[in-house]
């Protein structure tokens, strides 16, 4: 009874919702109540255009998300396993976000930078790369969300540049989950590098397993708006 469903809502040209229109998209997810019915339970999207839900029973159950302003809608079947946390992407079929606020959107990955390699031990379970300002201004963030389809995995540390934002193991974050952190502010011009540290597949206490992520894709998705992709290679 207790799986998660992770998602993401773009529109046709993979472009989020950002802070206009994430208000604008209603996500539910339907599953049977246990007695003969059904529960329908109803999630936000943030900026970046993700949701999520938890305890979710086992079962193929329907996610539907709605554009509201036009009524469009795109309905989905997940296949729910036990003990699982299942992530899928959902684009509608107009380019419904192609207006971005002015700024947004405005931190881009610099090619080549990104880099996989042992926390300590022998298993790639860090990942590092790099962002660059070119806006014109400043941009403060205050979040960062790293959200990845396999493995099921939690890490343990966010460092921003110099700063630490997040060290904890009760809990780790994982998948889609927001990394919240006193405002930080990234110079016109500047580069930047970001850090995520001790991937491991406990998401509390001890480590267990520490997973090895290379090879698996991110979508990084700023408070800002700014989102993009990494892709770390092999570890060395």
């Amino acid at each position: 009874l207790y799986n998660r469903v992770d998602g993401l809502a773009r529109d046709r040209n993979g472009t989020p919702p950002g802070t206009i229109y994430r208000d604008s998209i209603s996500v539910k997810l339907t599953h049977p109540n246990g007695s003969g019915g059904t529960v329908t339970k109803t999630a936000a999207v943030d900026v970046g255009g993700y949701f999520s839900f938890d305890s979710i029973p086992i079962g193929q159950q329907t996610l539907d998300l709605i554009y509201l302003p036009d009524n469009d809608s795109i309905t989905r079947y997940l296949a729910i396993g036990p003990n699982s946390n299942s992530y899928v992407e959902c684009f509608f079929t107009a380019d419904l976000w192609n207006s971005v606020p002015v700024g947004a959107g405005a931190l881009t990955l610099v090619p080549g930078s990104e880099t996989i390699y042992t926390g300590g031990g022998s298993v790639c379970d860090k990942i590092s790369f790099d962002v660059v300002n070119n806006s014109g201004a400043d941009i403060d963030i205050n979040s960062l969300t790293l959200s990845w389809s396999t493995p099921v995995s939690y890490y343990k540390s966010l460092i921003i540049e110099t700063s630490t934002v997040y060290n904890n193991q009760i809990p780790r974050k994982g998948s889609g989950e927001a990394v919240t952190f006193s405002v930080e502010t990234i110079p016109n011009g500047a580069t930047v590098s970001v850090v995520a540290n001790r991937f491991c597949d406990n998401i509390s206490g001890n480590c267990g397993t520490k997973s090895n992520m290379a090879g698996v894709s991110f979508t990084v998705l700023f408070s800002d708006g700014s989102t993009f992709d990494v892709v770390v290679g092999s570890c060395p």
